[in-house]
């Protein structure tokens, strides 16, 4: 599917380094065996790679006039939820990835955003905001589909967004409500957030001067990947420590990672267009892909990490697409 490339120089990024102090984060997570948890970082100048082409092409899963984004597959592979404003504005949709169908899961008079699954796959966390609300002042909501149960699980003046699951308990997500309010909304700082998905006072896990974009989380660890000054970083919620590990010469967008290969995956662009970058975390090598697409985004792995989830502009429109990687 493409060739691999070692990493000429790379420091090695141990995630049981990261973790030693990670208990005091709350019991998120299970430290597990230092072993299995090696990430390789880089200082960033030192990785090159030729861009290849994938033997198959990508599937389609998305059309129409519409935008549709921000995919993001149920724990069991089975479907996946993304946005669309195929009805004039963002809402929330389910696509069964067996028969192909597709179910609008919640309609509501509020612009909807940004979703993704609970890990036990029965809530949904999204981005809510008012239509029409200039500073765009989001909030992260849960949705039951089976009981039409909708809560607020985040309340501020600033934006809260992106939510990622960490476990069955707590969920991180980007919010502005500690930087500036009287800077514009596009320059405002985005700093991270720890809050546990029954609600309370969000924990602030991130310096105020750190801006950071699309989150991800690794294992069920207190570290996340994070895009930082257009560099894909990994970041220890404990000691606040972020470590770079995308190509210098790379603007990086999001990015994700496979529990069960290890792998970062993540777009970027270059002089020679826009790709997707797979870096095996263990075995200190990547592969650059190319899909034939621009503007890939939200680039998300299969449970199984047998396919990629991403979105592409195609004839001016963003649709969502499907990969397979398992020959990787």
């Amino acid at each position: 599917m493409g060739s691999k490339r070692q990493l000429s120089c790379f420091v090695t990024f141990s995630l049981c380094l990261l973790l030693a102090g990670c208990a005091g984060v709350g019991e998120m997570g299970k430290s597990g065996d230092a072993a299995d948890q090696n990430v390789l970082g880089t200082t960033g100048n030192s990785i090159r790679g030729t861009v290849v082409s994938v033997p198959e092409p990508a599937e389609q899963l998305t059309s129409g006039l519409a935008e549709n984004g921000n995919g993001n597959f149920h724990p069991d592979g089975s479907r996946i939820i993304f946005q669309s404003n195929r009805d004039g504005k963002w809402q929330i949709y389910e696509l069964n990835l067996t028969d192909m169908s597709e179910l609008r899961l919640h309609e509501s008079d509020f612009i909807e955003e940004n979703p993704v699954w609970t890990s036990d796959g029965n809530s949904i966390l999204f981005v809510s905001s008012p239509e029409g609300d200039d500073e765009w002042n989001r909030d992260i909501m849960m949705f039951t589909p089976e009981l039409t149960d909708l809560k607020s699980v985040t309340n501020s003046p600033g934006d809260d967004w992106y939510p990622v699951i960490m476990n069955q308990d707590y969920f991180v997500f980007l919010s502005e409500r500690d930087s500036n309010v009287d800077l514009p909304v596009h320059v405002r700082a985005n700093s991270v957030y720890l809050a546990n998905l029954n609600g309370g006072t969000p924990t602030f896990l991130s310096g105020t001067s750190d801006d950071f974009k699309a989150p991800t989380v690794i294992n069920d660890e207190n570290i996340l990947v994070l895009n930082k000054d257009d560099q894909i970083v990994l970041y220890d919620l404990t000691t606040r420590i972020s470590q770079a590990v995308s190509p210098a010469e790379i603007v990086c967008g999001s990015s994700d990672f496979s529990n069960e290969k290890s792998w970062i995956v993540f777009t970027g662009s270059n002089e020679t267009g826009d790709l997707l970058y797979i870096l095996d975390t263990k075995e200190g090598v990547y592969q650059e892909i190319n899909t034939g697409f621009v503007n890939l985004n939200n680039p998300r792995f299969s449970p199984d990490s047998k396919w990629l989830l991403f979105g592409a502009e195609v004839d001016g429109h963003f649709q969502l697409f499907r990969l397979s990687i398992a020959s990787l």
